[in-house]
């Protein structure tokens, strides 16, 4: 049984993340967050770094790194549990 979740499916997923546009985004995700960690690392060693800067960092570079690795069986997961069944999403059998 495929699950559609607002009329997408699986394999409507990877056919976005294979795309030219979504290839460079994600691109831009993974850089981003790597500029990030570079410039964490350089206040570090200059010993400029302060803890909610660390803390407002270690936040950002692993929400990115989360939607760069993110698959669609984490979606379906999400809209299936109890508790966020208050969401905008449908989880629609396909029949």
């Amino acid at each position: 049984m495929t699950v559609l979740l607002d009329g997408i499916t699986d394999s409507d997923f990877n056919v976005w993340k294979h795309h030219p546009v979504s290839k460079l985004y994600l691109k831009y995700l993974g850089d981003y967050r790597a500029m990030l960690l570079r410039e964490l690392l350089a206040r570090w060693e200059a010993g400029t770094l302060i803890l909610d800067t660390e803390k407002e960092i270690r936040g950002r570079t692993m929400t990115l790194a989360d939607l760069v690795d993110l698959q669609f069986a984490s979606i379906e997961k999400f809209y299936s549990e109890e508790e966020n069944e208050g969401t905008t999403t449908q989880v629609i059998p396909e029949t």
